[in-house]
């Protein structure tokens, strides 16, 4: 029977850390480490996750690969890339405005996560330019 465990350990260095193992199977089957954690909650988290992967059946192995890749971060110069690819019907004036418009916000925003713009960083942005009022609400 597929089982999750945990068990606690002292490091060299005497500090305590939990240990994740879980069997796919019974005991004919190897123990595999299912990762090693410094708080019992995170040790319980990852032994909840491994015990609910083994009754549906998937290896948690495969789970646990893709929690350890990272994720590619979309920075702002990738969307606003995609934006304007996105944008077919417009006129010519319209497309001249959006590369004029993308020139002075590509330089402070390009190479950030769009997710991760605060509007203090707007206001920053905003109260360096040297435009018009309306021409900043554009």
């Amino acid at each position: 029977m597929a089982s999750a465990s945990i068990t606690a350990r002292k490091t060299r260095t005497g500090q305590r850390r939990y240990v994740v193992r879980y069997r796919l199977g019974g005991r004919a089957y190897p123990v595999e480490h299912g990762g090693s954690f410094p708080t019992m909650r995170e040790a319980r988290i990852r032994r909840d996750l491994i015990a609910g992967e083994l009754p549906a059946g998937r290896n948690p192995r495969d789970v646990l690969a893709r929690l350890s890749t990272d994720v590619p971060v979309r920075t702002f110069r990738i969307a606003a890339a995609e934006y304007k690819a996105s944008r077919v019907d417009i006129a010519d004036e319209t497309a001249k405005n959006l590369k004029s418009h993308l020139a002075a916000v590509l330089p402070v925003f390009g190479d950030r996560d769009p997710a991760a713009v605060t509007m203090q960083d707007v206001q920053a942005w905003i109260s360096g330019l040297s435009l018009k009022p309306s021409s900043v609400r554009r």
